[in-house]
């Protein structure tokens, strides 16, 4: 049986640990909060999944210590990841898994940690986990097979007001408690809901558009008594072949639009995530706008992004995954370049960010 260490017992930590033990994985989730561990046991956990699956073991990290794990998954605060996983590359784990964002801004930061991942025997992901959902496949399927002629644009959007997101954490009373509430530390509209710059650079890139060359970006941004966040952030990227794409992320949305257009010359493909259901529309002069729907529950949207983990475990594989860190290299790297091109009011060339590294 795989073994499985998940570090953090907030909200997110409660999804992934309930997927692996869908996949009967032995789980042990360890915070440094004992109250954040009772609260997975009697509250988070029986509430989303019916009641607390008793073969989870609940510990502190100091019980733990230096064991290895087939898979560590990481899935505390952003401006915690790249320490955390700094010092769980020493541990002899055969794989890290780093919830989104990768980390907090800081191009110093990431460069060192690549660094050090390269140099470390431990396989390194990230959990953009739209990249592996069951209408991505469907999307990019139809992209490939259909006579759409050629490509002209990307669009993708991740606008969803921070009330469900403070609803996942009922344990605060305000975003700027957390990191949320700061862009500093990996929060705000860019990177707390940086899925929407992720997947359409994993779009452009599947559909032969290459890799993110220049960011032009501008943020709205909202000061208050601790700090600052941003509650909405536009992108506008330029892919490696000239291709545009453009994101749009905000916090104050709702309904949500949780979505992605792709339009070619002769038609269009829309990708959208909804509550119950995910769905891929195809548009086309010849037959109109035809609708795949895919009914889900909230676990299916973490499902298919822990069975390929758990597959390249089983299997060993070692060809590129969609989520190895080499490619969310990519993401952090138009997010900190975002940042940048705010700050100055231009574009920015994410190879003058990178350094040494390969766009």
């Amino acid at each position: 049986m795989l073994t499985a260490k998940v570090i953090g017992a907030g909200s997110i930590g409660n999804h992934l640990t309930h997927a692996l033990r869908t996949l009967n994985v032995e789980v042990t989730v360890v915070d440094v909060d004992k109250s954040a561990l009772e609260r997975t046991r009697t509250v988070i956990y029986p509430e989303r999944y019916g009641s607390f699956d008793t073969l989870i073991t609940l510990a502190h990290p100091d019980d733990v210590g230096n064991q290895a794990f087939d898979l560590c998954v990481i899935g505390t605060p952003p401006d915690t990841h790249v320490a955390i996983a700094s010092r769980e590359l020493s541990v002899g784990h055969r794989a890290l898994l780093i919830e989104k964002p990768l980390a907090s801004p800081g191009a110093d930061t990431l460069r060192n940690f690549a660094e050090l991942v390269g140099k470390s025997p431990t396989r390194v992901l990230v959990a953009y986990n739209q990249r592996l959902k069951t209408n991505t496949a469907e999307f990019l399927a139809q992209a490939k097979s259909l006579n759409l002629g050629t490509l002209t644009s990307i669009s993708g959007r991740m606008r969803e007001d921070w009330a469900g997101i403070l609803k996942a954490h009922p344990w605060l009373s305000d975003a700027t408690e957390s990191y949320l509430g700061h862009t500093s530390r990996g929060g705000g509209a860019l990177y707390e809901h940086s899925h929407a710059v992720d997947f359409a650079l994993f779009i452009a890139y599947e559909l032969g558009q290459g890799r993110p060359e220049t960011v032009e970006a501008n943020l709205d941004t909202v000061d208050h008594d601790s700090g600052s966040y941003d509650k909405e952030a536009k992108l506008s990227i330029t892919t490696t072949t000239g291709m545009r794409v453009t994101v749009s992320q905000d916090l104050y949305t709702w309904p949500a639009d949780k979505s992605l257009d792709a339009v070619f010359t002769g038609g269009e493909l829309r990708w959208e995530m909804h509550g119950d259901h995910d769905s891929v529309q195809v548009t086309t002069p010849e037959s109109g706008t035809v609708v795949t729907n895919l009914p889900k529950a909230r676990p299916d949207d973490f499902l298919p992004e822990i069975a390929h983990v758990v597959n390249l475990l089983a299997s060993e594989d070692d060809t590129v995954s969609p989520l190895d860190f080499s490619e969310a290299l990519h993401t952090s790297w138009a997010l900190e370049a975002a940042l940048t091109s705010h700050t100055t009011g231009s574009p920015v060339a994410i190879q003058d960010l990178w350094g040494s590294g390969v766009v």
